[in-house]
């Protein structure tokens, strides 16, 4: 255990190798000087009222006794620590012995605890709101509410739930011809169409191709889809089939470059299915939805693109 003595003005008498080695000392650089060497700076005048404080009403403080303190290097860095006082007198003089331990690792470990406590609640709550929200979808499929709206209401549950900067469902035409926007919140019509002439039919090409893992253009530096000044680093597509046709897709925008998790994209998957599902109910037509060559009819991934 490190141990270091000091006198009733705070002066070091005695500090054990230990110590030194905690503190990145040499044992003879620290006799003499004042004990708040071992402190950090901005607390430091509090030590020194504390232990004139100490000095008036010595008593013995055992270690852990829920005191947030730390101690600082030589170098200057910080650490968590736990102090335990005792106290003798030699001569009449009073003399203060410090008993000190490094509880960094137990900090780090109690710190990771709390953040899976943190991320588990968290989870929790996510799946109660993502139940929640099939709910209410299911509600809006059994009503008599328009297409329109429901279709609405899915986009922003997508978003909602999956974090989205914005996110739309649009049509896929024949040929070349740009997509149309069927429903989105977070981005406007216009962008949208201008969005999937130049990148969506573009990445169902790879989708197509068989390349799952992420893409991206990170080579080049550029953002996926730029658009009104605002930068598109990720991208989250789910391909919406109607009797083996490719009617379109549901697409979920963000700003920042991330990666999905299984459970988002089944999360994804699982709103593109109700969109199609109302689609279907809504009697919409199927239209193949490029040529063979381009699309296919066949199962379809959804598909993550990420800087």
């Amino acid at each position: 255990m490190a141990v270091v003595a000091v006198d009733q003005d705070g002066a070091i008498l005695y500090a054990n190798q230990k110590l030194a080695k905690m503190f990145h000392y040499a044992v003879n650089d620290l006799i003499g000087h004042p004990i708040e060497i071992l402190i950090p700076e901005r607390y430091r005048s509090d030590h020194r009222l504390y232990r004139n404080l100490f000095a008036e009403n010595p008593h013995v403080r055992p270690m852990g006794s829920g005191l947030d303190l730390a101690g600082r290097r030589s170098d200057g860095s910080e650490f968590p620590i736990e102090v335990g006082l005792s106290h003798f007198r030699a001569d009449d003089v009073l003399m203060v012995l410090g008993s000190i331990t490094d509880i960094t690792r137990r900090k780090q470990t109690e710190e990771l605890l709390e953040r899976r406590v943190e991320e588990r609640t968290h989870e929790i709550d996510r799946r109660r709101r993502v139940a929640d929200s099939l709910r209410d979808i299911l509600q809006v499929l059994n009503s008599n509410r328009p297409l329109q709206k429901i279709l609405d209401i899915i986009v922003a549950q997508a978003r909602e739930l999956l974090r989205a900067d914005a996110s739309a469902i649009y049509q896929l035409h024949e040929g070349d011809r740009p997509l149309s926007f069927q429903a989105g919140v977070g981005i406007s019509p216009a962008q949208l169409t201008a969005l999937y002439d130049t990148a969506s039919l573009k990445s169902a090409d790879a989708y197509v191709k068989g390349q799952h893992a992420p893409l991206g253009n990170s080579a080049s530096g550029a953002p996926i889809l730029r658009v009104d000044g605002d930068d598109y680093c990720a991208q989250l597509a789910v391909p919406l089939k109607l009797k083996d046709e490719i009617y379109g897709g549901l697409m979920l925008y963000y700003r920042e470059p991330r990666k999905f998790s299984t459970e988002e994209i089944e999360l994804a998957v699982m709103f593109g299915d109700q969109a199609a599902l109302r689609l279907r109910m809504h009697g919409c037509a199927c239209r193949r939805s490029a040529p063979p060559s381009r699309l296919n009819a066949t199962a379809l991934p959804a598909t993550c693109t990420t800087l």
